[in-house]
């Protein structure tokens, strides 16, 4: 453990160069465009039309036409670079690569329209680094039974990583759109067409999107790894290497779940303090304690007349001792508001009236329809196309059933409790 790192150099292994005059030459864009080609014509000799469900609607797709789709210009992989220790993937894609079809749009209420539809792309990239350090000295330590048991303990060596240069771009993307679109009122069907005036703009908008995207799959895979990297102590006996350092800059794994327990934590221990520390007892501020109430009254309370004195002197001389009353829980009746004497009778039973009013309001919104999403097709000029076609409706129950599909099962419980139950206990 104490040997000096001796990391696997990528750009002298002759395995690496194999590797590399096999995959990294220009045959093998050949050969994959030949294999892009072939799998492209199976998928538009067989299929004819798909049809899937948005919403209310229908779409369906057809006549599609896929052109010059095997044009991978630049494939290279593992491409050793900066050092001996980082590694690069790139791939190029599209030389006037052509994707057209034509798609019919049903509404339960009749047809609503029919569009064709033509994409062209140029130069299509895609590229990723990965930096890798192998420590050599740490082979000898690994221990057979684990490289046979799990494969993820063939990593123990590592003392390095990071993935870096994640990025797609795209230089030109044309769109062109023929539409007939049906108003639904028995009108006359208006047709329009559009073209991309400068297909540079459109790819630069592509560009950012996928960009953004590529950097937030190196973020992920940075996580991934590292969890992986930390897992192997609890399935492999053999220690990681003492040498190994993570370059990445951004948490191992998501603490949602912790923080989420500990904010509920937090609020519950809060308002149960906030709720008890409310309730006190009875007796207004100022009133006597329970020893100084419990005193015995060996005087008369008033001076009555002597004459009156002998016959009230049983009952004077009798011991007398104040009732305490004792602390209530704070739900009990004695201690609410409402009725305490100097509540008028119109906030003691209005008040209630808006509580229930409000509970009516909450049931409307949980019931009902939350939320919709419509679809208005308009020119220029604010001329209306179609009408309004509803797309998709939201509710809290069609969300929590959305989610109970999904697995996402934490968000749906969290939702349910705090929009579903919470308002009303509370």
């Amino acid at each position: 453990q104490n040997a000096v790192e001796r990391p696997f150099r990528f750009d002298e292994n002759v395995y690496l160069w194999m590797f590399d005059s096999l995959f990294d030459g220009g045959n093998l864009a050949d050969t994959l465009n030949s294999f892009i080609d072939c799998v492209t014509k199976m998928i538009t000799q067989n299929t004819t039309s798909l049809s899937f469900p948005l919403g209310d609607m229908i779409v369906e797709l057809h006549n599609l036409t896929l052109t010059n789709f095997g044009s991978v210009y630049e494939f290279g992989l593992l491409l050793p670079e900066i050092d001996h220790y980082h590694l690069k993937n790139r791939v190029g894609y599209g030389k006037d690569t052509v994707l057209s079809f034509g798609m019919r749009v049903t509404h339960p209420h009749g047809r609503i329209g029919k569009m064709n539809i033509e994409v062209n792309i140029q130069n299509l990239e895609l590229s990723a680094g990965t930096g890798l350090k192998y420590d050599m000295n740490y082979l000898p330590n690994l221990e057979v039974t684990d490289l046979v048991a799990h494969s993820k303990c063939f990593a123990l060596p590592v003392t390095n990583f990071e993935y870096y240069d994640f990025n797609m771009t795209i230089d030109s993307i044309e769109l062109t759109i023929d539409a007939s679109l049906d108003n639904g009122n028995g009108a006359q069907t208006k047709a329009f067409s559009y073209k991309t005036s400068d297909p540079t703009e459109l790819a630069n908008i592509a560009t950012a999107i996928m960009s953004d995207g590529a950097v937030q799959l190196q973020h992920v895979l940075e996580r991934s790894t590292i969890v992986g990297l930390k897992d192997q102590s609890n399935v492999c006996e053999t220690p990681p290497n003492p040498h190994r350092i993570y370059n990445s800059k951004h948490p191992t794994e998501t603490a949602a779940g912790v923080w989420t327990l500990l904010v509920v934590v937090v609020f519950v221990v809060i308002n149960s303090w906030l709720f008890m520390k409310g309730f006190k007892s009875d007796e207004p501020d100022g009133a006597p304690t329970y020893n100084e109430q419990n005193f015995n009254l060996t005087e008369p309370l008033l001076h009555i007349h002597n004459e009156s004195r002998n016959s009230s002197q049983d009952e004077m001389d009798e011991v007398m001792e104040v009732e305490t009353h004792p602390h209530k829980f704070p739900l009990s009746s004695s201690t609410s508001l409402m009725y305490h004497p100097s509540i008028n009778n119109t906030l003691k039973y209005g008040f209630p009236v808006v509580l229930a009013l409000t509970i009516v309001l909450l049931l409307s919104s949980n019931l009902s329809i939350g939320a919709s999403v419509d679809l208005q097709v308009t020119k220029s000029n604010g001329q209306s196309l179609t009408s309004l076609i509803n797309i998709y409706q939201f509710s809290l129950k069609s969300t929590l059933g959305e989610m109970w599909r999904a697995g996402v099962y934490m968000l749906m419980l969290l939702i349910w409790f705090c929009s579903g139950v919470w308002p009303y206990v509370k």
